[in-house]
């Protein structure tokens, strides 16, 4: 069977990225997609954190994320050259303020193996020279790891990609392709309906930045997260709600997130005074209950990536590389054992 014509329904982070990927191996590629523009969903957020899903273990997680981590280091660098992605390399600190954090942060760096130089726990003292402000936790500090805009990031990726917005697929048998793709998050259950996809919201909240905050030189990672200042305005998150699809930011998450910062953070808080919301956007997220994307062939001539998650960044553009693989029928850069653990062939 052919594969030279390549249909993706979704133009979000994971149609865009397979898109990208397949456009420079020579593929012929068309987007279909619901919404007027890119990135109407999960991936519209102004600004993210580049990050691997941190676990105590080695193991399937941890071979996924390390990969997905190095796939982006090789493309970011690159698209920043050509595009304005907000592509910032600032590193991250992961705060570690319970007792679960400190387990599974010290077994992360034991059992991950990854060289000193990319990953480690820093004291606090160490944590604060850092972060350029005053930390009072101990850290695991990935200094690869940063920030950047998933919006921008999927208008790079689909520079020169054929698009067609406002196109809503109810029926994947109209389409004209040798292979069908289905990267739409939730909406990939209407045709996949075996995969266990739910829906997850989350609300982000920009503030403008303050004499402490603008002294902040990495991204930091708590029960939420903080990116260092970009055009005056912090972007921080993120609220976890399953039970909740309502798009519309609520006041309620954003209280939410800034006490999540205050709690952690206190030096960052101006005195007598409190962060003034420039900004605020929610978007649901689509996740399994292994919380593991779901990636590969599905059936017949279609294939599958959705499930991202809160990790979508990372593991969209590892999800591309393993599909751009299996279209093109290349051996795998993933072992085998993970393939089966991410395909959605899991759930049947």
């Amino acid at each position: 069977m052919s594969k030279n014509k390549i249909a993706i329904i979704g133009a979000g982070m994971a149609g865009a990225s397979l898109a990208y990927l397949l456009k420079r191996e020579g593929m012929t590629v068309t987007l279909y997609e619901a919404a007027p523009h890119p990135a109407s969903g999960a991936s519209g957020n102004a600004l993210g954190l580049y990050n691997p899903r941190i676990c105590a273990h080695a193991g399937i997680d941890s071979t996924f994320y390390t990969a997905a981590f190095h796939e982006a280091l090789e493309i970011f660098p690159q698209l920043q050259k050509n595009h304005d992605v907000a592509f910032n390399p600032c590193g991250i600190l992961h705060l570690i303020h319970d007792d679960k954090k400190e387990k599974r942060y010290n077994k992360a760096v034991t059992n991950w193996a990854w060289p000193n130089d990319t990953m480690r726990i820093v004291t606090a003292t160490e944590a604060s020279t850092i972060a350029g402000i005053d930390i009072q936790y101990e850290a695991l500090h990935l200094p690869q790891a940063g920030s950047i805009s998933p919006q921008k990031l999927c208008a790079a990726y689909l520079d020169n990609i054929d698009v067609h917005y406002n196109t809503e697929i109810t029926d994947l048998n109209i389409i004209d392709a040798d292979i069908i793709v289905l990267a739409n998050a939730t909406n990939a259950a209407k045709f996949a309906k075996d995969i266990p996809i739910k829906a997850v919201r989350g609300q982000t909240t920009q503030i403008k930045s303050t004499p402490q905050s603008k002294a902040l030189k990495c991204a930091l990672s708590y029960s939420g997260y903080i990116a260092p200042a970009s055009n005056g305005t912090h972007e921080i998150g993120s609220t976890f709600q399953r039970k909740f699809d309502a798009i519309t930011p609520t006041n309620k998450d954003d209280k939410e997130n800034l006490q999540n910062l205050k709690t952690h953070l206190p030096s960052l808080l101006p005195q007598n005074a409190e962060f003034e919301i420039s900004n605020h956007r929610a978007s649901l997220r689509a996740t399994v209950q292994d919380y593991l994307p779901a990636i590969g062939h599905y059936g017949d001539n279609i294939y599958i990536t959705t499930a991202h998650g809160s990790h979508g960044i990372l593991s969209t553009l590892a999800a591309a590389s393993i599909l751009r693989d299996q279209i093109l029928n290349r051996s795998p850069s993933i072992p085998e054992n993970i393939l089966k653990a991410l395909s959605p062939h899991r759930f049947f």
